[in-house]
């Protein structure tokens, strides 16, 4: 089940729409456990992926901001999706995207992946010129 304005509340101590206390969501936007909660649901709109090195990639779940989502947070009015981003060390992070950052996070994903296989290509000519 996906958390509500007034759980969030009732669970995290929040200042000027910041959640304070310690933990993953600390001084994240209020609305972000409710994001995470989504993304555990399998809600997200969509998953970019950018590469780290061979065997890791890091990824950011995108979010619509839908109707349902002003509902419960009026503060995204303007906002077209929401991007969670996690960290090695378990700390989650929103960021509020227009549909131009959006397209922007789409190309540097591709670019990246891209920049990526090159090397993998550079890599395998090395390879089959030492044998």
């Amino acid at each position: 089940m996906i958390m509500t304005r007034k759980e969030i509340l009732s669970m995290y101590k929040v200042q000027d729409g910041l959640i304070r206390d310690p933990g993953k969501f600390e001084l994240e936007p209020i609305y972000t456990p409710y994001y995470w909660d989504k993304m555990a649901d399998g809600m997200e709109t969509e998953t970019l992926d950018f590469p780290i090195n061979e065997d890791e990639t890091k990824s950011v779940d995108i979010f619509e901001v839908t109707a349902e989502d002003l509902a419960e947070f009026p503060e995204l009015d303007g906002v077209a999706y929401i991007a969670l981003e996690y960290s090695d060390q378990g700390f989650v992070q929103a960021s509020e995207l227009s549909v131009d950052d959006l397209n922007k996070l789409r190309l540097e994903s591709e670019k990246e992946w891209q920049e990526y296989h090159e090397g993998e290509d550079f890599e395998d000519e090395k390879d089959g010129e030492e044998e």
